[in-house]
């Protein structure tokens, strides 16, 4: 017994031993991270293109692809700052409740100063909050950081967007993030993630893993919210995102 207990043993090992030189030949695939890192010089500012496409003829908005390799994010502004879209900032106030603070909750990144600001208000004129890499091609999402903005937290927790909009948040209602994965413009899938889950509402970066999304090459992200009135969401269209990591 004690012979067939070794050869079992042993042949245990070997098949080991093989499965690991073949984990090891297996090809590594590349990650890249998003991160504004070292991309502002200031304090307290945020970036804005100024090589932008006008939108309409009135020119009111215009429109970039901002780039912070190896990805491209689309970026919409105005008279007045950023309109729709992704921004890079480093703002830390958290407590002005106004379309004109890009801050997070957090006042700063999920491991800097600096962060991502994104607008999701743009896709109902046809400029969604999308992002890629530069050359288009496909990719494999695997987790992204988020949370919420200044803005948007102030109207949930206070009810106080800066403009009296807002109702009053309870326990019923739920402000969400979906993260949608495309290849070639069709879907592959969609993450969901709870900003604010009745009166549990987020204020620090919160991971969401994005492995379900499969192979795609572009991400839109949307937020919908109960907070609903007769044009469309009351609760401000905005949240913050780090370190959108994909691998190659």
């Amino acid at each position: 017994m004690k012979k067939i207990i070794s050869l079992v043993a042993l042949c245990t090992m070997c098949a080991m031993f093989f499965t690991s030189c073949d984990k090891e030949q297996e090809p590594q695939k590349a990650l890249s991270i998003l991160s504004a890192d070292g991309r502002l010089s200031e304090p307290e500012s945020y970036f804005i293109s100024d090589d932008t496409v006008k939108i309409d003829d009135s020119g009111y908005y215009f429109i970039d692809y901002i780039q912070v390799y190896p990805f491209k994010m689309l970026q919409s502004r105005s008279a007045w700052g950023i309109g729709y879209g992704f921004t890079y900032t480093n703002l830390t106030d958290t407590i002005t409740p106004s379309y004109t603070n890009l801050s997070a909750i957090t006042g700063k990144g999920q491991r800097s100063a600096n962060y991502f600001t994104v607008s999701t208000g743009g896709s109902g004129y046809g400029q969604p909050a999308e992002i890629m890499l530069i050359d288009n091609s496909a990719f494999e999402a695997v987790e992204c950081f988020v949370t919420n903005s200044t803005y948007a937290y102030h109207a949930l927790k206070y009810a106080d967007d800066g403009f009296g909009a807002v109702k009053q948040w309870t326990a019923a209602d739920k402000y969400t993030l979906h993260i949608n994965g495309y290849l070639k413009d069709k879907k592959t899938g969609t993450v969901t993630f709870m900003l604010a889950d009745g009166l549990d509402i987020v204020d620090s970066w919160q991971r969401v893993d994005l492995s379900s999304l499969g192979n795609i090459d572009k991400i839109i992200f949307e937020l919908t919210s109960t907070d609903m009135g007769e044009y469309g969401m009351n609760t401000p269209s905005y949240f913050c995102l780090d370190r959108l990591t994909v691998a190659q």
